[in-house]
């Protein structure tokens, strides 16, 4: 809520700055157009009062100059107060033109300051409408946001709990009765008094098993991938010896490679000290690497797993003689739900990326090496 009420006081501070600006903007120019008109009034009055000086110097030059050049006292005098009273006329009528030039420009100033006024107070407040505008519709705009992201918190809430109950079905109602089925499949088929069934009958147990096996499989892969989405797939570290792990994962898939006629080794290299692991996802790791290996090669063929010793990594291979992949499907084979054709529909394109997720928890790296026609090479590391 704090966030999508941000755009609201963003504006309305916007909108202040903006009127002190514009205001500010107002002061300026009056001061300016005032400082002008000051300056011009001045001016004038300078002028004119130069003039009337220069007026009334001339004048008193002359009535010296008619002084000296008067024979008669009388006459002088005379002329003198005709001079004087000429040389006051000109000073009061040269100041009555100083004080109607003042007045002119004051009231020229004062009109030239109330229509700058006007003017000012009018660009402020449209500029002052245009930003309240803005606001307004920042307003909305913020009020339309928080209504959809509301309703977005909602979806998403309701996605969240469909998506916890589909786990918990997936986890519980699913997997139980598959692990009763795989249970008592492997106790028929163990059972002593099953000796005397025929073949065709233990094939179905085993088809049986098989399939379970394969379901427990899909539902294992559906659960990582949501903890994986979850951000809850964590890997345990413990010392382990890192060749037993991978001698039980090829142990476990002997029978599956014997019923297709798939010769499945292991190849060990000298490993120097355990490697620090979570024993049961490198299993897993093994197990969709080797299950894959086995779904895509032909009966007679072979799959081996290489293990290699580097000094500061495990690097582990497998191996097979299967058809390869293409050159444009090696980048896409480790993406969710990625599955190189819509023949084979035994799998949900997930085991390779969760792979890919648990050997990266490790800090190790996972890649495919391939050839079409000349089979796949599976390689991933784990850090010494």
């Amino acid at each position: 809520m704090e966030n999508l009420t941000q755009p609201f006081e963003n504006e309305r501070k916007q909108t202040d700055n903006s009127l002190n600006v514009e205001r500010g903007k107002t002061d300026e120019s009056f001061e300016t157009y005032k400082d002008k008109a000051e300056s011009k009034t001045d001016k004038i009055i300078s002028e004119n009062r130069v003039e009337a000086d220069d007026a009334r110097t001339t004048r008193r030059s002359k009535t010296d100059l008619k002084r000296e050049n008067t024979s008669s006292a009388v006459v002088g005098q005379k002329n003198l107060q005709d001079e004087r009273q000429l040389e006051d006329s000109a000073i009061k009528t040269e100041r009555l033109k100083n004080d109607l030039a003042i007045e002119h420009e004051r009231t020229e100033k004062e009109k030239l300051l109330s229509k700058l006024v006007i003017l000012e107070r009018e660009t402020t407040d449209k500029n002052l409408f245009k930003e309240r505008k803005k606001a307004d519709i920042e307003r909305v705009r913020s009020a339309e946001i928080f209504n959809h992201e509301y309703k977005s918190h909602l979806e998403t809430k309701s996605a969240l709990t469909t998506r916890e109950e589909f786990v918990a079905i997936v986890s519980h109602d699913l997997r139980n009765p598959i692990s009763a089925i795989l249970s008592f499949s492997e106790i028929i088929s163990e059972d002593s008094s099953m000796s005397g069934i025929s073949d065709d009958v233990k094939q179905w147990i085993e088809i049986i098993k098989r399939n379970a096996e394969i379901s427990l499989r899909l539902i294992s892969d559906i659960l990582d991938m949501e903890r994986i989405e979850g951000g809850k797939l964590h890997v345990q570290l413990a010392p382990h010896n890192i060749s037993d792990v991978i001698s039980e994962s090829v142990e476990s898939y002997h029978n599956v490679a014997a019923s297709k006629n798939v010769t499945l080794t292991a190849e060990h290299a000298k490993i120097d000290g355990d490697v620090a692991c979570d024993k049961d996802r490198v299993a897993q790791i093994l197990s969709n690497l080797i299950g894959n290996a086995l779904k895509f090669t032909p009966d007679g063929g072979a799959i081996t797993v290489k293990t290699e010793q580097a000094e500061s990594e495990i690097k582990i291979s497998i191996i097979d003689t299967g058809p390869g992949i293409p050159d444009k499907q090696k980048n896409l084979i480790f993406d969710r739900f990625a599955q190189l054709g819509n023949k084979d529909r035994r799998g949900l394109g997930l085991g390779l990326y969760i792979s890919k997720t648990l050997v990266e928890s490790h800090n190790g790296k996972i890649w495919v090496i391939s050839e079409p026609g000349h089979g796949s090479t599976f390689c991933f590391t784990l850090p010494r």
